[in-house]
């Protein structure tokens, strides 16, 4: 290969080349143009001098039609146009002025001086034809005023039966309808037959007038014949000032406006005729060194090709073979072929650094292609939107793409052509949305949204080029939907747990309760018992002294017969207590089997959940830490649970013994009535029935121990069962710091999975 200098060295005798040809052909260029700058001078002059005299004549030809309309049809604004064009003549008159010689200069201040005259005319013929205008408005007048009074002349002489009178006034009022016909004509169209004609018909009308005067002899007739005979005379004596207007009108329109102007237009042509010609001898001469300037280029740009012929296949064949070798390995390079090597990494001219560019950019695009092949198999959709046309996707990456597939009956256009399709499709405010993508200060951004029945995580990150410029937003989808149900099943166990937890504390508070009931109740059977123990004692001395106080005998065992149904009804009552407390307890123990499940099924989601954060790798490393707290707190609710339920085995075994023992003590207090009863009728039978009082108050003393004893065993139950409820209670206490604690990792799980 040539190496840079010599590449500069043939550049520059060829580039030099080219331009010392160049050079050539502007001084050839140059000399042409000085040579034609003279002829081309006086061209110039003479068709500048056309083109102005050309906008003279239509100056002096616009005016005399502004002039002739005017005379035809009155047109309002004739004398400002008439001076406008006149004005406009001057200034162009002035500028052809410049531009000829002393003899045609001379004319142009003729013509100058005529255009003023021609708008001072046409100011005056403007006054003629206005005076005009009030003349012909009088004679109007006057016409109509004498025409209504010979009209009323006849009308009076004919009512009143004078027809020489009618006569002569018809007479004359045919005479001045003449004279008024032939009198516009006379103004429309300035006939002198016209105007002798009327003043013909005038003297008519004034004698036959004089006539109808002397042939009156009605009065008011007379004096319409009189008004008439002096509208008469101020009529001639208008038409004749009418008359006087129209010459001196005539005179200016043909006398001065009909002649000034066509000397006007008779000057300018000969002007322009002088210009046609000098072009037409000047034309030629331009013509003929344009030829010869031509012929000259022609030559000077054929040895310039061929110089650069020459030259472009040196150039050719020392840099452009190189550079087209370079061109298609970065055409390969762009088709993502990154395989190819280039030669001359050493060379210290424009081509290796050409090759050792090829190199970074081969290794920039190889970068690239792993990045997109990382972003492709990327297990989460990503999309790439151009924020220059209209946030139009650009990208999808194959996972995006089957999930579009997935979403393709809730999208507005065909999957295969969401490409170039813009991302409002999946907002329903895309304006919001497109005030952050637009701004990438706003990014990274987090957001959620509702699609398709799904709830999707959307991360937006912005992509920079190279030089830093905002290329577009990248949006990473992930769908959250199992998460958000998986956390709102673990927050609904948690709850449920709580609740349960609150039923069993509540349940073993009624346990206590009723334990200490119980032993309220012992505590008054008891005494009642002891009484009746004491009132037996006293039925075995009165049946001692039997015989000297039978009354005393009968009162004391009404009292111990009272004491005992007191007893039964004590007895009985506590019974229902004791059995109801069995019943809290068997409840107690359905509860906690319930809370046992929730506990297996809260391991099991927490199990669930573990698995899933496994599958989501790192992203789920927090996800995974909550489903693990989860399980223990499952687990320590499922051993707590064990122990309530042990516990709550336990006091039903005590509880069920206390019922029964509390059913001992009723039948035992239901023998004792009966005996305190079999004594009451003994009593009556004292007489006869002493030893068998005896035998009865023998056995009604051994009842009464009987019912102590079982007594102090029910007391001693309802003891045990309030120990048992306390150790509930305080198993409960624990389970429900527990499901608090459960609850607030439960909580934390949700915030996780929600901010996943």
């Amino acid at each position: 290969m040539v190496r840079m200098t010599n590449i500069k060295a043939q550049l520059a005798v060829g580039f030099g080349s080219l331009m010392g040809l160049v050079l050539v052909l502007a001084l050839l260029g140059v000399w042409g143009a000085i040579a034609g700058t003279g002829l081309f001078s006086d061209y110039r002059t003479a068709a500048r001098e056309s083109v102005l005299l050309g906008d003279m004549q239509e100056d002096v030809l616009s005016a005399r039609l502004r002039v002739m309309k005017y005379r035809a049809l009155r047109q309002e604004g004739a004398l400002e146009d008439v001076r406008a064009e006149m004005e406009a003549l001057i200034e162009e008159a002035g500028q052809v002025k410049q531009l000829l010689g002393a003899e045609q200069a001379g004319q142009i201040v003729e013509i100058t001086r005529q255009a003023g005259s021609y708008s001072d005319a046409f100011s005056r013929a403007l006054d003629l034809y206005a005076q005009g205008e009030g003349i012909n408005a009088d004679l109007d007048s006057l016409g109509t005023q004498m025409r209504q009074n010979l009209t009323d002349i006849m009308a009076s002489a004919y009512q009143d039966g004078d027809p020489a009178a009618a006569f002569y006034a018809g007479r004359v009022q045919e005479h001045l309808m003449l004279a008024r016909y032939y009198g516009s004509r006379f103004v429309a169209q300035n006939d002198a037959a016209a105007r002798a004609r009327v003043e013909a018909e005038l003297k008519a009308t004034s004698a036959e007038l004089q006539v109808l005067q002397d042939k009156l002899q009605d009065p008011g007739r007379a004096g319409l014949a009189s008004d008439t005979q002096t509208h008469l005379d101020e009529y001639i004596k208008a038409f004749a000032n009418g008359v006087e207007t129209q010459e001196a009108l005539t005179a200016i329109l043909t006398g001065e406006l009909d002649v000034i102007g066509p000397q006007m237009l008779s000057s300018i042509g000969t002007l322009v005729d002088h210009a046609l010609d000098t072009q037409s001898a000047v034309g030629p001469e331009i013509m003929s060194a344009f030829e010869r300037q031509v012929w000259l280029l022609i030559v000077a740009g054929g040895l310039a090709l061929a110089v650069g012929v020459a030259a472009a296949l040196l150039i050719g064949r020392s840099i452009i073979m190189p550079v087209e070798t370079v061109a298609g390995a970065l055409e390969r390079l762009g088709r993502g072929d990154t395989g190819q090597d280039l030669e001359g990494r050493g060379r210290t001219d424009a081509i290796g650094r050409l090759i050792l560019a090829y190199g970074t950019l081969r290794e920039t695009v190889r970068k690239a292609f792993t990045q997109a092949q990382m972003i492709d198999q990327m297990p989460l959709p990503v999309m790439v939107a151009d924020p220059d046309n209209n946030f139009a996707i650009s990208y999808m990456n194959p996972t995006m793409e089957r999930m579009a597939d997935s979403m393709a009956g809730h999208l507005n256009v065909p999957v295969d052509q969401l490409i170039g399709t813009s991302i409002d499709t999946f907002h329903k405010n895309p304006q919001h949305q497109r005030q952050i993508l637009s701004d990438p200060s706003k990014l990274p951004y987090s957001a959620r949204i509702s699609f398709a029945g799904r709830r999707f995580s959307l991360k937006v990150s912005a992509i920079m080029d190279a030089s830093g410029a905002y290329a577009g937003p990248m949006v990473v989808w992930d769908d959250i939907t199992e998460r958000e149900q998986l956390a709102e099943l673990v927050n609904s166990s948690v709850t449920r747990v709580a609740e349960a937890v609150g039923r069993a504390k509540s349940n073993s508070g009624q346990l206590a309760s009723v334990a200490e009931d119980t032993q309220q109740k012992s505590a008054s059977v008891s005494a009642a018992a002891e009484q009746a123990s004491t009132n037996v004692k006293s039925v075995a001395a009165a049946t001692e002294e039997l015989s000297a106080s039978i009354s005393e005998i009968s009162q004391q065992v009404v009292q111990s017969s009272g004491k005992a149904r007191e007893a039964a009804e004590i007895a009985t009552g506590t019974q229902a207590k004791a059995g109801q407390l069995n019943e809290n307890s068997m409840r107690i123990g359905d509860i906690l089997k319930m809370i046992s499940d929730i506990a297996e099924q809260t391991n099991l989601l927490a199990l669930n959940a573990t698995i899933e954060a496994a599958r989501a790798g790192e992203a789920g490393k927090g996800f995974a830490v909550v489903a693990s707290e989860v399980k223990n707190l499952a687990s320590q609710t499922a051993n707590a649970t064990i122990e309530i339920g042990q516990q709550i085995e336990a006091m039903q075994s005590v509880t069920q013994a206390t019922v029964d023992e509390i059913g001992a003590l009723t039948h035992n207090i239901a023998q004792i009535s009966e005996m305190l009863s079999a004594v009451a009728a003994a009593a009556e039978e004292q007489g006869a029935a002493t030893h068998e009082i005896s035998r009865n108050v023998t056995e009604a003393a051994q009842g009464t121990q009987e019912v102590s004893r079982t007594i102090i065993a029910v007391r001693d139950g309802s003891e045990a069962t309030d120990r048992s409820a306390q150790d509930i209670q305080l198993v409960t206490d624990d389970l429900q710091a527990i499901s608090g604690e459960l609850g607030e990792a439960a909580r934390r799980f949700l915030e996780n999975i929600r901010a996943a």
